[in-house]
């Protein structure tokens, strides 16, 4: 047996596939031998027979140095319309005395998945939805909102972190991710494909720790990928992702990852598998948010459903301050500390020429600066606020001030807060996003997918608001999330 892939042709406006050489006599399908031509069109293949009352003959050609006399059989025309839908590629598959033409695999997986996804929105059934490093789910929180104000129903199907207090937040508290059918807890290397449940959209918030700035720094990394908790991730991503079946998916990240290898290898990836890309970077405050928090995003969809373009338009919203969102933190108040010892070290650091300075802000602040997972450590660079009462004194958001910058609502806030502390709290909402930045790009999946059956276009029961019950656990030391970072989801 011989397994190749070939090209449809287009010849005068015609489809044709072209089979020629000794491959063909190796199955005894010489010259002057007769076959017979068996459609399958439910099955989308054509059959070859050898038989002494075919209808067909193979020709052939001589080759014009050497003499070889080389065997050919030319299909053309309204059959491979018929059979194979347009489809570009064929798997031919040669046995003794018998040819298959079958669609390969990655085009039935494409169809099977495109044809999934319209079912589904025809009959008005919910998207099944899975996220790989979901952490506390603020970013499904927000793709889930922005998709059903865009009229598609969602579920959440899979839940997957490498954290226990991420993911405890996202499948019993998360209003949008609560009761989700599966949730493992792992590294992605670890899950094998076979479990993956199959899903309409996957979302991945693949680690940025050796892609960022300060991460590759830290660590001392000539590369992301030699990182060696995360930069093979992207592999991971991958191998799950075909095994989802999932039409569309999404990816989050710091804005270095683009220039990566990982990101290089997931965009050449997604096309090859059948997938249109899409690279949409989202800044914080074009969608009224405080944080002026960056991140990369990236699309892709199933090629037979994507559109020519796909654009996440900003939403600014109405001007705001810093104090318009503090809480009530009174002089006296062991929060408000003197913290002159970072003042000694930035002036240390300046006088080496490095710029690095505390970042002190306001009431008055329009913006803060991005605030990462160990904010809780009152890094230099992360903001403080000085206080109003005394300008020695400074000191962190509170929890519920940082669920504020990232326009979190306060339903997906108390979920996360609750029960936590500072320290743990921070962590999860340190490693999440600006909200309002992805239920835009979820408000923007759901109008490329809407058009695609209207039956699903009708007022959802708005089941991200239902009443919530407390989450009660017992106290446990947070696990840092060493290879899953918030989504990105694969969106």
């Amino acid at each position: 047996m011989h397994i190749a892939h070939a090209r449809i042709g287009i010849t005068k406006g015609k489809p044709r596939l072209w089979l020629e050489g000794p491959r063909l006599s190796l199955v005894a399908f010489e010259p002057g031998s007769r076959f017979h031509l068996r459609t399958d069109a439910a099955a989308r293949k054509l059959i070859l027979e050898l038989r002494p009352d075919g209808e067909r003959t193979v020709s052939s050609r001589t080759r014009r140095f050497g003499g070889v006399i080389r065997p050919i059989i030319d299909l053309a025309g309204a059959i491979l319309d018929r059979v194979f839908g347009g489809a570009e590629k064929v798997r031919v598959i040669y046995r003794e005395r018998e040819i298959e033409v079958t669609l390969p695999p990655l085009a039935v997986a494409q169809a099977e998945r495109e044809q999934d996804l319209r079912e589904r929105l025809s009959a008005g059934r919910p998207l099944s939805v899975g996220t790989l490093c979901i952490g506390a789910g603020i970013i499904d929180h927000a793709i889930h909102t922005g998709l059903h104000e865009a009229g598609i129903a969602t579920e959440t199907a899979l839940a997957v972190d490498i954290d226990p207090e991420g993911l405890d937040v996202a499948v019993t508290a998360n209003p949008a991710t609560r009761g989700c059918r599966m949730s493992i807890e792992a590294s992605l290397d670890e899950i094998e494909p076979e479990i993956m449940p199959k899903l309409s959209v996957l979302l991945a918030g693949l680690p940025c720790t050796a892609a960022s700035v300060a991460g590759r720094a830290r660590k001392r990394l000539t590369m992301p990928e030699a990182d060696e908790q995360a930069g093979h991730l992207c592999h991971a991503y991958l191998t799950l992702l075909r095994a989802s079946a999932a039409a569309v998916t999404a990816i989050e990240n710091v804005p270095q990852y683009s220039s990566t290898a990982s990101a290089a290898i997931i965009r050449t990836q997604l096309k090859r598998l059948g997938y249109r890309v899409f690279e949409v970077p989202l800044f914080g405050l074009d969608f009224g948010a405080i944080e002026a928090r960056r991140r990369w995003t990236l699309i892709g969809i199933s090629e037979g459903l994507a559109p020519e373009a796909f654009v996440v338009p900003a939403e600014p919203g109405p001007a705001r301050r810093l104090g318009d969102i503090l809480e009530d933190v009174p002089p006296g108040d062991p929060r408000w500390q003197d913290h002159a010892y970072l003042d000694r070290h930035a002036e240390a650091q300046a006088a080496k020429g490095n710029s690095f300075k505390r970042n002190i802000v306001t009431v008055d602040n329009a913006t803060v600066g991005t605030i990462g997972r160990s904010y809780w450590k009152h890094r230099t660079s992360e903001p403080s606020i000085r206080a109003p009462h005394d300008p020695a004194l400074s000191r962190l958001l509170t929890p519920a001030e940082h669920a504020a910058v990232k326009s979190i609502p306060d339903d997906l806030a108390a979920a996360i807060i609750e029960g936590r502390s500072a320290t743990a709290a921070h962590e999860l909402l340190g490693q999440g996003a600006v909200w309002s930045c992805f239920r835009a790009l979820g408000r923007a999946l759901g109008k490329v997918l809407a058009p695609l059956a209207t039956a699903n276009l009708v007022p959802l029961t708005p089941r991200l608001q239902a009443p919530r019950s407390p989450l009660r656990r017992t106290a446990r030391p947070t696990k840092p999330a060493a290879d899953c970072g918030q989504l990105a989801l694969a969106l």
